[in-house]
């Protein structure tokens, strides 16, 4: 145990890194140079898996909330439809029956 405290601190980190990270075949440095540059490498890695992983996050919320807001609208037309059927001329229903077979 010859090393310093900021090597064993740097190497401690390191073993940290690469357990949670839980790549398959860790990146064996040699020296505290290739320890620092696997850290960062590391970081960058798992960085950009968050970014990507919160950006299809996203695009999954916004989609199911398009979903919820079209079977919103589909319902109140069903409604609408319902309530006021005797009073809407037949443009109206050939229209809205046009727009309900396209969906």
């Amino acid at each position: 145990m010859n090393a310093n405290l900021f090597t064993r601190y740097i190497r401690s980190f390191y073993f940290v890194l690469v357990t949670t990270a839980t790549i398959g075949s860790p990146i064996v440095p040699r020296n505290m140079v290739e320890y620092i540059f696997v850290i960062l490498f590391l970081f960058c890695a798992v960085a950009i898996y968050l970014s990507l992983l919160a950006s299809m996050t996203v695009l999954a919320d916004l989609r199911n909330s398009d979903s919820h807001y079209f079977t919103k609208q589909k319902t109140y037309l069903r409604q609408f439809v319902s309530t006021h059927q005797n009073r809407l001329s037949s443009n109206v229903k050939d229209r809205i029956n046009t727009c309900k077979s396209n969906l």
